[in-house]
């Protein structure tokens, strides 16, 4: 059996890796991808060492069953950025993914179990036999089974005032300018103001965002221990944040904060998000997604650090309030918004503006032209919450008409709005992990 696995940063390359860790020597991969790295993909494209993880490299292993993989492979590499002890640099785990891969690359060179095809699939048709993909350059590469694994596309906005830091030369931006605004006070911003403040810059940095609210720094506290028979499956959202709530006044009483509850939790957490009902699911994303991300993803120690001097210094300061533009004005940036609360706009002038509003999610107005056909074709529908596409418990793509696919899977990302807890290397190896076990029992299937 032949498995394509459209996308070969962290969730393709962990798809990969796991297939052929498990599946026989009749099953081969192919893994399509457009940049030249592997492994890297968005989240680990960073070429600045101070961008660190948010979760520990105890925790970063690629695979469930040897948890200590990743430290192992920092131990032994000498050319690593070790700015913390605890928390490594995406940098290095972006080699690390890489390490992964590259050498089964070479091997398939020789055994043709694992074949690289660079560049980028803008189609996918299913039928009766097989797939296809479809590349920009009309190559069509055939296969049994084909695995979406494009991970997150960055939400755009529609003014070319506001700008992606990741695309943006910041050492340049940073030494021209007085002042900078950045759209967004989540990890994002975090990593761009780290980079700003590397190059020396001393300038002012707004950061604005619905809820003006920053991620919460991690600390050394134990998991907090949850029995399952605790934990309120099927109860709802507000019954959930109760419960919650009192756990941590246990946990507090016990001498440890609501970290250890956080840590704790996250066995149980896709278990409780899929208990939702469809209107529910909504409405904690709405009212309740924002104060859950600044707890359950969390910036390194060192980070939380730098991060809280600079608001003191007041070099950064954090708004909540509402875009409403960015404009030139007199070769510089009129950025306007509307503090929460109020009704009244306000306008400060800068001289870069930044996006970092985090990832799209409706793949309706996705810009990818792979994602468009997809949708175009009828082949996946957004999910009823708005998060990514639909996909089944098996990760099965579901078509327009409510089918799942027998043959179209997707993992990663874009199936947060099923699994909702599938967008940390914790989560994504697990899921790769599953669905790996999954396609090597077909594969050991059809060769009967």
């Amino acid at each position: 059996m032949n498995i394509i696995i459209v996308g070969g940063g962290a969730s393709g390359v962990l798809l990969a890796v796991n297939l052929l860790r498990q599946a026989g020597t009749a099953t081969r991969v192919t893994l399509i991808e457009q940049r030249n790295d592997l492994g890297v993909g968005f989240a680990y494209s960073t070429r600045d060492p101070a961008h660190l993880l948010n979760v520990r490299a105890q925790n970063m292993s690629a695979f469930p069953d040897d948890p200590t993989h990743f430290q192992k492979w920092l131990a032994s590499d000498t050319t690593s950025h070790r700015l913390d002890t605890d928390f490594a640099s995406r940098v290095d785990f972006g080699r690390y993914l890489s390490s992964l891969i590259t050498p089964l690359v070479e091997a398939g060179l020789k055994d043709h179990r694992l074949t690289l095809v660079q560049g980028e699939c803008i189609a996918v048709a299913e039928h009766a036999d097989g797939v296809r993909a479809t590349l920009v350059d009309q190559t069509e590469i055939t296969g049994d089974r084909l695995v979406l694994a494009t991970g997150n596309e960055m939400r755009t906005t529609h003014t070319p005032f506001l700008r992606s830091p990741w695309t943006s030369p910041l050492a340049e931006d940073a030494r021209l300018s007085k002042d900078i605004a950045i759209l967004g006070s989540g990890l994002s911003m975090v990593d761009t103001v780290i980079s700003l403040l590397r190059t020396g810059y001393t300038g002012r940095i707004l950061a604005l965002s619905r809820h003006g609210l920053l991620p919460a720094t991690h600390a050394l506290t134990p998991p907090w221990p949850l029995e399952p028979e605790r934990v309120p499956l099927d109860q709802g959202p507000l019954t959930c944040l109760r419960w919650l709530r009192a756990e941590v006044r246990r946990a507090k009483s016990s001498g440890t904060d609501w970290r250890s509850v956080i840590d704790g939790l996250r066995p149980f957490v896709q278990r409780l998000w899929m208990s939702f009902s469809t209107s529910e699911k909504k409405r904690f994303y709405i009212h309740l997604r924002p104060y859950w991300d600044i707890h359950r993803h969390r910036m390194a120690p060192s980070i939380g650090q730098e991060i809280a001097a600079a608001r003191a210094s007041g070099q950064l300061e954090i708004l909540a309030g509402e875009f409403a533009s960015a404009a030139a004005d007199a070769g510089r940036i009129a950025f306007t918004f509307r503090r929460r609360g109020t009704n009244s706009t306000e306008t400060r002038n800068v001289d870069h503006a930044y996006n970092c509003t985090g990832v799209g999610l409706d793949p309706t107005k996705s810009a990818a032209p792979l994602t468009r056909s997809l949708v175009t074709a009828g082949l996946v529908r957004p999910d009823p919450v708005g998060l990514g596409i639909d996909v089944d418990e098996a990760c099965a793509v579901i078509n327009r008409n409510g089918r799942a696919s027998a043959r179209l899977y997707a993992m990663g990302p874009q199936t947060r709005s099923r699994f909702w807890e599938v967008t940390a290397i914790p989560d994504i190896r697990i899921q790769a992990a599953k669905l790996a076990h999954q396609l090597s029992a077909i594969s050991a299937q059809i060769r009967r």
